[in-house]
């Protein structure tokens, strides 16, 4: 047997890339950047970069109560909600995914609606944010369905 027969095949990491244009899964990149590091082909300190990067890119969905990965400090805030309007058929059951949150403001009257998308982690606790908006209630009440709750019942406003 080669030495070349031995060798696994590696997919290089691009470290220049600072958004979601890495070849790799989002749940493969730890694993990944971990091989990278004992291959020698990033320094620890560039992978610790790149993975504090990707996690400040995600957040938590398994209950509400959390903070979010704000993307500066006048945005702190709490989740208080999610939205499931997309649904996965790859398992042996079809689930519905959590693909947005409400986040309200911790110091303000405001809320936030994040949009979410590839799950992540060895349980799909974490999603990735794509997108955040500020909201009015209006748009609120499209968001969750109530705008076609109270059309239904004849609310005239």
């Amino acid at each position: 047997m080669t030495a070349a027969a031995v060798q696994p095949h590696r997919v290089a990491i691009d470290e220049a890339a600072t958004d979601n244009r890495y070849p790799q899964t989002l749940g493969q990149l730890d694993d990944d950047l971990s091989a990278a590091v004992l291959a020698g082909d990033i320094t620890l300190r560039r992978a610790r970069d790149t993975q504090h990067e990707r996690e400040s890119r995600r957040m938590y969905i398994e209950v509400t109560g959390c903070g979010w990965p704000a993307p500066s400090d006048d945005l702190r805030g709490t989740v208080v909600g999610f939205t499931r309007n997309r649904m996965d058929y790859t398992g042996t059951v079809a689930r519905a995914l959590v693909d947005g949150a409400f986040v309200r403001m911790d110091d303000r009257p405001a809320m936030v609606y994040v949009e979410l998308g590839e799950h992540v982690g060895d349980r799909s606790q974490h999603a990735e944010v794509l997108a955040w908006r500020y909201i009015s209630r209006d748009e609120f009440d499209r968001l969750t369905g109530l705008d076609d709750v109270r059309r239904s019942m004849g609310w005239p406003w």
